[in-house]
C-alpha cells in the first residue's frame, strides 16, 4: 500500500524510547481480587448444589412415595401422584444439568495472521509487549469489530501458560492512528502484564459470562416442552405446565445468582480497567488516551451507519466487500455537530453501581491524573502496520458475512464500497427531496394516493399555453398554502401516529387478555388491564386517529393538487417521461384499490405479532 511505502519498519520500531513504569498493585487490591474470584467459583458451585437437591428429591421420592399405594382405592391416582412427580423432578433435573454442558454458540472462524505475511504488525506488537512488560502472543487475529482483544488462546487450556491471543478490528486499524492504535493494545496487554490479575479476571469473566447464558440462552428443549404442554393430553400438559414452572423458579434461581456474582465483581473490574487505562495513557500519552477515547466512540457511530449501509445492499441482493473501509468512510462523512454530541455524550457520562466499564469521563480524569508523556512517538496512519489492509479487510468482511448468512450469501454479487455508499447517499437524497417538497409533512403510514389527472382536468388543457400557465399558477398557489400550513398539518401528521400506535398497542392488548394472559396497563396505554378496558382504549385511539385524518385531509388535497398539475404539464412537454408517468399512476391505481385491504390486514396481524413478541 502506499502508506507503508511512506514510512518503514525501521521508523516504526524506531518510535519506542523506553518502558512503560508497571502499574503497582498494593495488597489490599490482591486481597480484593482473590476474594472476588473465590465468591464467584463459589456461585456456580451453589448451582451445583441445587442440582444435587434436586437429585435428592427425586431419590427420596422415588422410595418412599410408594407408600401412596397404600392409600386410597383408585390405582390411576395413585400411580398418577407417584409418577408425576418422578417426571417433574427428571425433566428438571435435565434442563438444570443441561446449562453445564451448553456450548457456546460457533462465530466465525478467526482470520489467524502469519508473521511472514505481516513482519511489520508483530514486530510492532513484540516491541509493544517489551515496553508494558506483558507476554508476547503466541497469535494474532484480526476481526470486522471495533475492538481489540487479548486473552487465553485455547481457554482454560491456556490458563496457567503463556498462551495468549491478541485479535484486532480492523475497523480500528483503518480508523485510527499508529500511537492510537498502539494505546488500545497497550490497555489489553496492561491486564496482561499482571498475571496473577490476569487470572483472576479470567475467572470472574468466564463464569459472569456464563451465568448470563444459562439464565437468557433458551434452545429446542425449551421451546419443545413449552410446545407439548399446550397440545398433549391434559394430564400429560398439567406435568409439563409443573415441568415448565419448575424450569422458571430454576432460572429466576440462576438470575438472583448472576445479579449477585455482577455486584460482588463490578467494582473490582473497573479498577482492572482504571489500571489498564493507566498503561495506555503511559504508553500513547494522557492527550493521546483522551482523543482515543473520542475517536472510538466517533467510530462506534460510524459502525452504526455502516451496517445499516449493509442491510440496505443486502435488500438490493448485494453484498458489501470490505466492511472496515466502508466504516471508515462513514467515519470520514460524520458531520461536525457529531463531535459536540460526543463531547456532551462524555461530559455527562456517569458510572453505575453495576457498570463493568468506568464511564469514559472518569476513565479520561483518571488518565489525565498520569501526566504521563509518550514513551511511542510516531505520527503515522495505524495501516502502516499492514502490508495489506485491504486483503486484511476483505477476508473479515467475508468470515463475518459467511457466519451471519451461511449459505443465504451464495450466489449474492459483492459491491465496492463507493459503489454503496453512492447508492445509499442517492436513497438518502431521493428521501431528503421528498421532505423539502412536503415541508417534513410525510408519513409512509399513509401513502398519497392522488387522483391522477382528475383533480386538474379542469384547469385547462396542458398542451395549450393558457392550460399550462393555469396549471402552474394551481401548483404555486398549492405550494405556498402548503408551506403556510406545514407547521398545523405537522401537528396533525403527530397527533395521527400517536393515536394509531395507540390503536395498535390497544389491540394487541385485548388479543393477550382475551388468550388469558395479564398485561401492564402503562406500558399498553390502558385505564385498566382488561378486555374491556382494551376495546374502550382502542375505540378512543381509533376516534382521535379519524380526526388528525380529517385535520390531514386538507393539506393532502393541496399535495395532490400540486403534483396532479406537475404530472400533467410533464406529460406534454416531455414525451420520452410518459410512459413511466402513466406506469407510475397506474400502479398508484392498483394501490390505492388495496389499502383499505392493507390497513384491514395490518389490523387483523396485531394480535398475531403480540403472541410473538411474548
Amino acid at each position: 500500500m502506499s502508506a507503508v511505502s511512506r514510512i518503514s519498519r525501521t521508523e516504526v520500531l524506531g518510535g519506542f524510547s523506553g518502558k512503560v513504569d508497571p502499574v503497582p498493585v498494593t495488597l489490599p487490591y490482591r486481597i480484593g481480587m482473590v476474594a472476588v474470584a473465590v465468591a464467584m467459583v463459589l456461585l456456580p458451585l451453589v448451582y451445583v448444589a441445587l442440582i444435587g437437591a434436586a437429585i435428592y428429591g427425586l431419590y427420596w421420592h422415588a422410595t418412599h412415595g410408594l407408600a401412596l399405594f397404600e392409600y386410597g382405592r383408585s390405582r390411576r391416582v395413585q400411580a398418577f401422584l407417584y409418577v408425576s412427580p418422578l417426571l417433574i423432578g427428571v425433566l428438571l433435573v435435565l434442563f438444570m444439568v443441561k446449562p453445564l454442558f451448553a456450548r457456546r454458540p460457533r462465530g466465525s472462524d478467526p482470520i489467524v495472521l502469519d508473521e511472514d505475511d505481516e513482519p511489520t504488525l508483530f514486530a510492532f506488537v513484540d516491541r509493544l509487549c517489551a515496553a508494558v512488560g506483558a507476554p508476547t502472543p503466541a497469535e494474532i487475529r484480526v476481526d470486522h469489530q471495533v475492538n481489540a482483544s487479548a486473552g487465553f488462546r485455547r481457554g482454560l487450556l491456556s490458563f496457567f501458560g503463556r498462551d495468549l491471543v491478541l485479535t484486532i478490528g480492523m475497523p480500528l486499524v483503518t480508523g485510527l492512528d499508529l500511537r492510537q492504535l498502539g494505546g488500545v493494545l497497550a490497555h489489553e496487554f496492561g491486564h496482561f502484564a499482571q498475571g496473577s490479575g490476569m487470572r483472576l479476571t479470567y475467572v470472574i469473566r468466564a463464569v459472569n459470562l456464563w451465568f448470563a447464558r444459562v439464565v437468557f440462552e433458551r434452545d429446542r428443549w425449551d421451546e419443545e416442552i413449552a410446545r407439548a404442554s399446550k397440545k398433549w393430553d391434559v394430564r400429560i400438559g398439567v406435568v409439563l405446565y409443573a415441568a415448565r414452572a419448575m424450569i422458571w423458579l430454576t432460572r429466576r434461581i440462576l438470575h438472583g445468582l448472576m445479579l449477585v456474582g455482577h455486584a460482588i465483581s463490578s467494582f473490582q473490574m473497573r479498577q482492572m480497567e482504571f489500571d489498564a487505562d493507566r498503561y495506555e495513557a503511559r504508553f500513547a500519552g494522557s492527550g493521546t488516551f483522551a482523543a482515543t477515547a473520542r475517536a472510538l466512540r466517533r467510530l462506534g457511530y460510524a459502525e452504526h451507519h455502516a451496517y445499516q449501509d449493509v442491510s440496505g445492499g443486502w435488500s438490493d441482493s448485494r453484498l458489501i466487500d470490505d466492511i472496515p473501509a466502508l466504516i471508515r468512510h462513514r467515519l470520514d462523512a460524520q458531520p461536525e455537530e457529531l463531535a459536540a454530541h460526543v463531547e456532551d455524550e462524555i461530559a455527562n457520562g456517569k458510572t453505575g453501581a453495576l457498570d463493568t466499564h468506568p464511564c469514559d469521563r472518569d476513565r479520561i480524569a483518571s488518565a489525565a491524573r498520569e501526566e504521563a508523556a509518550a514513551v511511542f512517538r510516531v505520527d503515522a496512519p495505524a495501516t502502516v502496520l499492514f502490508q495489506d489492509v485491504e486483503e486484511a479487510c476483505a477476508r473479515v468482511t467475508e468470515a463475518h458475512l459467511a457466519c451471519v448468512l451461511g449459505s443465504e450469501m451464495a450466489g449474492v454479487s459483492r459491491i465496492g464500497v463507493d459503489e454503496l455508499v453512492a447508492r445509499a447517499d442517492e436513497e438518502d437524497e431521493r428521501l431528503s427531496m421528498l421532505s423539502r417538497y412536503f415541508f417534513g409533512v410525510l408519513d409512509p403510514g399513509r401513502p398519497l394516493y392522488f387522483p391522477p389527472g382528475d383533480g386538474v382536468a379542469t384547469l385547462g388543457d396542458p398542451g395549450t399555453v393558457e392550460g399550462r400557465e393555469a396549471l402552474l399558477g394551481a401548483a404555486r398557489e398549492a405550494r405556498q398554502t402548503m408551506e403556510g400550513s406545514a407547521e398545523s398539518a405537522l401537528a396533525a401528521l403527530g397527533e395521527y401516529r400517536e393515536a394509531d400506535l395507540e390503536v395498535a398497542n390497544a389491540a394487541r392488548a385485548e388479543a393477550l387478555l382475551e388468550a388469558g394472559f395479564s398485561v401492564d396497563a402503562i406500558a399498553f396505554g390502558l385505564d385498566e388491564a382488561t378486555v374491556a378496558g382494551a376495546i374502550s382504549a382502542g375505540f378512543d385511539a381509533r376516534r382521535r386517529r379519524s380526526k388528525a385524518v380529517e385535520a390531514s385531509d386538507p393539506y393532502r388535497a393541496l399535495a395532490e393538487r400540486r403534483i396532479g398539475a406537475a404530472l400533467a404539464i410533464a406529460r406534454v412537454e416531455d414525451r420520452s417521461a410518459r410512459e413511466r408517468i402513466d406506469a407510475a399512476l397506474d400502479c398508484l391505481r392498483t394501490l390505492q384499490a388495496v389499502d383499505p385491504e392493507v390497513v384491514s390486514l395490518r389490523t387483523q396481524l396485531e394480535p398475531l405479532i403480540a403472541m410473538n413478541e411474548l
